[in-house]
């Protein structure tokens, strides 16, 4: 690194000193020779890098960052590079969340006898589960792979499953 960074050395605890020497101080252990190796890759083929590691916080947590650095190009025999990095920790953790959630309700949807399917605001169906098999082998397959699931109700039911 070059410079003052301020928002390094306040994100990371570092001082400008400790900075200097090397940013990979801050990286964790296991992610930081990969990390370096793929730096050194990204210089030596004159590329953009994007790699996700743990970075240490100045409280010593470390965070999930995925850094950006731009290749800005070559001044003589000196690359430039500009560097980005964006804590997403808590969008990873949330994804988990998500996915976790999403496996128990396939897994509570397959056991009942019943159609569930779950559907985006726009009526795009985004889970179906288990009656679900016998509807996919009648005539109504097509409307639910294609459409969104109010065209599966009979035409005469479907006003009053729309909100008003």
């Amino acid at each position: 690194m070059e410079g003052d960074q301020p928002a390094w050395a306040t994100f990371t605890g570092q001082s400008y000193e400790e900075y200097q020497a090397g940013m990979s101080k801050a990286v964790h252990p296991k992610t930081c020779k990969p990390t370096v190796d793929e730096w050194k890759r990204a210089v030596a083929e004159s590329r953009k890098l994007c790699v996700e590691h743990r970075l240490r916080r100045a409280d010593g947590i470390y965070r999930r960052l995925p850094s950006a650095p731009c290749h800005t190009g070559y001044h003589g025999n000196d690359s430039r590079w500009v560097g980005v990095h964006v804590d997403v920790t808590e969008k990873a953790r949330a994804r988990g969340c998500v996915a976790g959630q999403r496996g128990r309700m396939r897994t509570l949807a397959s056991a009942l006898p019943q159609m569930v399917w779950v559907a985006h605001p726009s009526g795009a169906i985004d889970l179906r589960e288990s009656a679900m098999g016998r509807l996919r082998r009648s005539a109504a397959a097509e409307a639910w792979k294609e459409g969104p699931w109010i065209d599966l109700l009979h035409p005469e039911d479907r006003a009053s499953y729309i909100d008003k």
